[in-house]
């Protein structure tokens, strides 16, 4: 239940990452969480919807997830009654697209209104398992203009832009950024650190 893992994600942030407790959204303890290559998914106890910052009896909140190349992997707001409670369990946040390069940046905050401030209730990064880590990540994400394009299948990848310059290894099938098209080719964005490769463009969505 989407709503439900973002408040209760809202909470249980405060906890782990050493935030200050703003007296919104109260009562959930995380428990653990962990980052994939797709989503995060969040273990907490029960919480507490208590800040009513809409005048109209009920806490709205923003959850907003991007990764390192200011891509952003998941934008959602909602509203929940004041008292409301959710039962503690393990739900998932997933990305609605592939992220590129990381850290990824999680930012949830309760909105200003009603005579309340805006107030972050939690704001911290973690690393997708499938990236090279934040901690030597170079400075340059996927090129201005990059697409989300779609491998069906396992790909050749090529040197150049000529199929005479085959590198030996697949790009395996997934979603990955693509930028520049030459002939029969596509030039595809590996990752931070990585020398871009050519692929072809028959391959592609």
């Amino acid at each position: 239940m989407f709503p439900k893992a973002l408040a209760v994600f809202m909470v249980s942030g405060l906890l782990l990452f050493g935030g200050g407790i703003v007296h919104a959204i109260s009562g959930s303890t995380l428990i653990s969480y962990v980052f994939s290559c797709t989503d995060i998914a969040v273990t907490y106890t029960d919480v507490l919807f208590d800040r009513d910052n809409t005048g109209a009896g009920a806490e709205a909140y923003t959850l907003i997830i991007t990764d390192g190349a200011g891509n952003t992997l998941l934008s959602f707001s909602d509203a929940r009654a004041i008292g409301d409670t959710i039962t503690g369990q393990t739900e998932s946040f997933a990305f609605a697209i592939p992220p590129a390069r990381n850290p990824i940046h999680v930012h949830l905050y309760s909105h200003a209104g009603n005579g309340y401030p805006q107030q972050t209730i939690f704001d911290f990064t973690g690393d997708s398992p499938c990236l090279p880590s934040s901690a030597t990540s170079c400075d340059i994400g996927a090129p201005a203009g990059s697409v989300l394009s779609t491998l069906n299948h396992d790909t050749p990848a090529y040197y150049a832009a000529d199929p005479g310059t085959a590198t030996g290894f697949n790009i395996p099938a997934g979603h990955w950024f693509t930028y520049e098209v030459s002939g029969d080719f596509t030039h595809l964005w590996v990752t931070c650190g990585a020398n871009p490769v050519w692929v072809a463009t028959s391959a592609l969505n």
